[in-house]
Formats: C-alpha cells, structure tokens, sequence
C-alpha cells in the first residue's frame, strides 16, 4: 500500500517550499498541478523537485528529483494564463525517514503562481503513530 504527501506553493516570485518525510520508503511518482497568469511576452515558470535547497540548472546535477517549466508568448498586450496537470511515474527513488525535499520555483516579475505537487510513496503512512493534522 502506498501513500501520498502533498506540497503547495502560492508565489508571485522565486520560493521554496519543504516537508521532511514522516518514514523510509521509496518516491514512486509526481502529480503536478501548475497555473499562473502572466501580463507580458515570455514570462516564464520554472519548477523543481529537488534535494537541494535551491533551483539549479546545471548539467549532471543529481539533486533534482523531477522539473515542469512553463512560457508564454504574447501577441498583444493582456494576460495569459497557463495551466498543466501531469503524472511523472519515477523509478522508485529511495528516500530515508526525515529527509528533507524541497519544491522550487522560479517565475518571472508579473507572474502568480499556484502549484501543488502530489508525492506518491510506497510506505503506508496509516501505519505509523502519528496524528494528521
């Protein structure tokens, strides 16, 4: 049986997000749910799951977990909006009790952004001595 953990994240800039995983298991798969609006040409919204603490966008960076990036381009002047929602099965990413998993983001000035991201894992939560709150 498995269980899933939700992160959320309301930014109108660069934030981040944490949760500190409540039991070992393995991360087997990524909901995302992504919309924002953007008031001019090539705004953008850049997303990651990661183990490090901030977006970075290197090569061979073995930190980041799963990424969704976002444009919009603008003929005339107003408001575009964007939206995605998408399942990213994972090969069972082993995590440990109590590590930390950051979610990123990265928007450009005039961008508001709503993010959720649903964390499938193998563990059954149900099964630990813990109150949900």
């Amino acid at each position: 049986m498995g269980s899933v953990i939700k992160m959320y994240l309301s930014s109108t800039g660069s934030e981040s997000a944490n949760i500190d995983v409540p039991m070992g298991g393995f991360l087997i798969g990524l909901s995302w749910a992504v919309s924002h609006d953007s008031d001019a040409d090539a705004d953008s919204c850049q997303l990651q799951l990661s183990f490090r603490s901030a977006i970075t966008n290197v090569n061979d960076d073995r930190g980041i977990i799963d990424e969704v990036r976002t444009q919009n381009q603008l003929v005339t002047s107003g408001v575009g909006v964007n939206s995605i929602n998408k399942y990213t099965p994972l090969p069972d990413i082993p995590i440990a009790a109590g590590e930390r998993l950051f979610l990123l983001s990265s928007v450009t000035t005039g961008i508001t952004l709503v993010v959720s991201c649903m964390l499938h894992f193998t563990f059954d939560i149900d099964k630990v001595a813990s109150r949900r709150r």
